[in-house]
């Protein structure tokens, strides 16, 4: 039973890097021209924390029901010039806490289900694992009928893996 009422519509968004506007039209635009169910961004919003306002905003804008985020390695660190440089504890929670301000679900090895029409969706959002802060405590009880793993890095994949994850 294939009917158009039962299709759940995602888009995944990752690596912005401070921009908005892509060879296809602004990011915006795109997003909620498909108007999705689910929103999934891994990570990588900005290179430099000047530019994270800016994202922010455009954000904002998307038209979703729920819309996820985990944070990916430039959400801990920033170029400067021509070098990386991390950023501050302080940064990081301004990062989070702007996200969560518009809505926004953080995952950071955090899960979170929900339902969309009548579908139970588990959803996962491990930390960046280029930095070994990955850790998976997935809730257990009933299985959902879908569940999504979301990750910002490939490197993940390995993990996985070795977490005996199916």
């Amino acid at each position: 039973m294939n009917t158009r009422t039962n299709i759940i519509k995602a888009v995944h968004i990752t690596d912005i890097h401070g921009r908005t506007f892509f060879l296809n039209g602004k990011l915006v635009n795109i997003v909620n021209q498909i108007n999705p169910d689910i929103v999934f961004i891994t990570g990588d919003l900005v290179s430099k924390q000047k530019k994270l306002e800016k994202i922010i905003l455009e954000l904002s804008k998307i038209n979703s029901e729920k819309i996820f985020f985990v944070p990916g390695n430039y959400e801990r660190e920033e170029v400067k010039g021509f070098k990386k440089r991390h950023i501050t504890k302080e940064q990081y929670r301004y990062i989070r806490r702007e996200l969560e301000n518009i809505g926004i679900i953080f995952l950071e090895n955090g899960n979170s289900r929900i339902n969309i029409r009548g579908r139970e969706i588990s959803i996962y959002g491990f930390d960046n694992s280029i930095y070994g802060n990955e850790k998976y405590n997935m809730v257990s009880g009933k299985e959902s009928e879908y569940r999504i793993i979301l990750a910002q890095s490939p490197n993940i994949i390995n993990k996985l893996t070795d977490m005996g994850i199916k």
